[in-house]
């Protein structure tokens, strides 16, 4: 017995794939190329509305469904660290510690929790937990006020 590569199914060993269906979801998802930028650009500046408008915009310019563009889309996020299951990425956290002052991470959390509809003190939480998991939490300053104390 083998297993259909698109659903994972068993079939039969004369079989490639179980359906029809199958098959087309399966040549249609490797023909589907998304540009990292665009990927970057949903998960980082839209909120999950304008994240859905921007996919099914995309879908339709290019005449892909739209199921099979976001299963793509949330393959390649995991992949590039933008999803995690605790829903706060690397690149968030590094712009948080390397790039923002104390005032400018408060705003970047209070941003990020009404976009995500999350409660604020269990961010912050999250956050500090994953600070010190991942070793942020010891930076003092910022790489800007790093550089600016440099050039002065």
């Amino acid at each position: 017995m083998s297993h259909c590569p698109f659903c994972n199914k068993k079939i039969a060993m004369s079989k490639a794939f179980c359906s029809k269906h199958c098959k087309e979801n399966y040549f249609q998802l490797i023909a589907i190329q998304i540009p990292k930028l665009f990927i970057k650009n949903i998960f980082i500046f839209c909120t999950s509305e304008q994240k859905d408008a921007k996919i099914e915009e995309f879908a339709n310019r290019h005449g892909w469904r739209i199921d099979l563009v976001k299963d793509k889309i949330n393959n390649l996020a995991a992949e590039y660290g933008y999803v995690h299951d605790d829903e706060i990425s690397n690149y968030f956290m590094v712009r948080l510690y390397y790039f923002c002052n104390e005032t400018q991470r408060k705003d970047e959390i209070k941003f990020f929790s009404k976009r995500h509809n999350l409660d604020l003190k269990e961010l912050e939480i999250k956050i500090e937990k994953l600070a010190e998991k991942r070793g942020y939490k010891n930076k003092n300053e910022s790489l800007t006020e790093k550089y600016k104390k440099m050039r002065s």
